[in-house]
């Protein structure tokens, strides 16, 4: 689609301990940045914390979304990440949005997914053996892992904010979202919010419609 905009994130390394939640912080935050309706603190939007990361975010109160994320995840760290080298992974998360446009056929009508707007996270896992003991050794190395991961996913959600807001003018006034494994041409696995019923289990004319 020569008019989607392609946001592209550096490279996230992280331990594997910690690289799921770091991603549900990423993912949560790309997806409510782009909630085009006016949202109400507590109704639809609460405040949240990890246990990894001492990182407030921004989370949608809608449990359809985190289901659809967490599954999601799940999928990309069972079959999603490829071996580069000993206790490392590499794999690539991608966040697309995008319309459904009716299209004509010989069959009848019908719809294709047209994305305006692709998230595209390359996301390194180290596998190393973490240290567990009470030692002094281990404790430092326990925390000097948890700074560093938590500095390396501050960067990255300054840069989402950044991201985000450098040009509106493309957004519909309603749309959906998906999360998937990228593989540059094309996409494999993805779970749909249209799938999970996210805009129909609101009450009201949907959380991704501006009206």
């Amino acid at each position: 689609m020569a008019n989607r905009h392609d946001k592209n994130l550096p490279e996230l390394e992280l331990h594997e301990h910690q690289a799921k939640e770091a991603l549900q912080v990423i993912l949560h935050t790309i997806v409510f940045l782009r909630a085009p309706k006016k949202l109400s603190i507590g109704t639809d939007v609460i405040d949240c914390h990890t246990s990894s990361f001492p990182l407030p975010y921004a989370k949608l109160r809608f449990p359809e979304v985190t289901s659809m994320i967490d599954d999601s995840l799940q999928t990309f760290f069972q079959t999603g990440l490829s071996t580069i080298g000993p206790e490392l992974s590499k794999g690539v998360v991608a966040l697309d949005f995008y319309v459904n446009k009716p299209t004509g056929s010989w069959f009848g009508p019908k719809t294709e997914k047209v994305c305006f707007e692709k998230w595209i996270l390359p996301v390194l896992v180290d596998s190393t053996p973490r240290p567990v003991g009470d030692d002094v050794a281990s404790v430092i190395e326990r925390t000097r892992s948890r700074e560093t991961a938590v500095e390396r996913v501050k960067g990255t959600m300054n840069i989402i904010y950044d991201k985000a807001m450098e040009d509106l003018s493309h957004l519909p006034t309603q749309f959906q979202f998906e999360v998937g494994e990228w593989e540059g041409g094309g996409r494999s696995r993805r779970n749909s919010s249209e799938d999970r019923g996210i805009r129909g289990s609101l009450g009201r004319t949907g959380l991704f419609n501006a009206s």
